[in-house]
């Protein structure tokens, strides 16, 4: 029995005071990803948002397996759902695990715009499987997961039993056909899964303190699975609110997320993206460091050349500048480098850029023979580029 949509408002303003907030939990390197913003797929004459998020490194020969998030409704019009926090700390984390993922804008504007937002969910699919060489995407292993008023919009996917979709996952969304909708059975997954035919491998997970008849969809679903001897995974939170990964920061919402990752990964095949850790970028940064002192020692322009980025520039607190050009010219003339060392003293990275405090001690004889020593502290500046860390900028205070 179709239910009135009494749910769907609660449900919406439960979430829609949330837009900002973020999945309570996380993954390693979510700040090291690539992210491309504000692509566009056309779905019949509109045309709309979306966002690719991308793990480091070099794709696989076939591509990145690919998680596309299909976000609730109805929303207002002028909402765009994929610059939610909830939606970019997925894509962020997806990425972080060894997988794309694409975030979205669909037309879910009013439960009669059902049919327009899964054309829309359509054609963002063929859009991103039709690209999918330029944007290192696999197109033969998609996931869609969907949440809350998007299980409809899930359902129209599992619908077409498309060979490429390897799983779906579904969080606290209604998945049964509501029942202002249009009566189209690709809208209802009780209908899908009772139809009999083989669907791919499913992750549903119920909030206990969600809405009734949202609950009651998923139990339909769920009854139906099993007398067709679907794959599903259900996973409970009896304590869970609807909108759970964002509104519960407890222990059983950090599992179930946990859980969901690694189904995806499974599913999809995805290895895990490499992430350096905090030591490997220090030791990177520091053998850099290293470099440009015994560059320096050597007066060796052609390592220092490799060592230092076109656009260094070192900043002193008088204000003056020196370039590389600058550094690189004047070596020849440069007081001689006797003795001493750098060390660094802390190192902090943010994705490909690391900032390394430090101080230097060092001994130099000038042209007349005499010697002098300088001590020194500096904030050095690192980034990594086409997969080298260099370095790029330098403040003396």
């Amino acid at each position: 029995m179709k239910r009135p949509l009494v749910w769907l408002a609660a449900v919406l303003a439960a979430v829609s005071v949330h837009a900002a907030d973020e999945a309570v939990y996380t993954v390693p390197g979510m700040d090291a990803v690539r992210v491309q913003t504000n692509l566009t797929y056309t779905s019949g004459d509109a045309t709309l948002a979306m966002d690719v998020y991308l793990p480091q490194g070099a794709a696989p020969a076939g591509g990145w397996p690919v998680v596309i998030f299909v976000h609730g409704g109805p929303v207002q019009p002028d909402a765009a759902p994929k610059d939610w926090g909830i939606y970019r700390s997925y894509g962020r984390m997806m990425a972080a695990s060894g997988m794309a993922a694409v975030t979205f804008n669909h037309r879910l504007t009013a439960v009669a715009h059902y049919p327009r937002a899964a054309d829309d969910v359509a054609a963002l699919i063929a859009r991103v499987r039709g690209d999918a060489k330029a944007l290192t995407i696999d197109p033969e292993r998609v996931a869609v997961w969907g949440f809350s008023g998007g299980g409809p919009l899930l359902a129209s996917v599992l619908a077409q039993h498309p060979a490429w979709l390897r799983c779906t996952a579904s969080y606290y969304a209604f998945l049964d056909r509501p029942g202002a909708a249009p009566a189209e059975p690709r809208l209802s997954a009780v209908e899908v899964v009772g139809d009999g035919r083989p669907l791919p491998p499913l992750l549903v997970a119920r909030a206990g303190k969600d809405d009734a008849s949202l609950n009651e969809s998923v139990d339909r679903f769920m009854a139906l699975a099993v007398e067709k001897k679907a794959t599903v995974d259900l996973l409970l939170h009896p304590e869970g609110q609807h909108g759970f990964d964002i509104r519960d920061d407890v222990p059983r919402s950090r599992e179930i997320i946990r859980r969901t990752v690694a189904f995806l990964r499974e599913n999809l095949g995805a290895t895990p993206a490499a992430v350096a850790s905090a030591e490997d970028v220090r030791a990177a940064v520091a053998a850099v460091k290293q470099g440009i002192v015994d560059g320096h020692r050597r007066k060796d322009a052609v390592a220092l050349d490799a060592l230092y980025a076109d656009d260094y520039a070192a900043l002193s607190a008088d204000g003056s500048v020196r370039t590389k050009a600058q550094l690189l010219a004047g070596l020849a003339t440069d007081p001689v480098m006797v003795s001493g060392g750098y060390e660094l003293t802390a190192v902090k990275a943010w994705g490909d850029t690391a900032v390394a405090s430090g101080k230097g001690r060092f001994q130099y004889r000038n042209a007349d023979g005499s010697t002098r020593v300088s001590e020194y502290a500096s904030v050095n500046v690192f980034q990594k580029r086409d997969g080298r860390w260099i370095y790029v900028a330098a403040f003396f205070p």
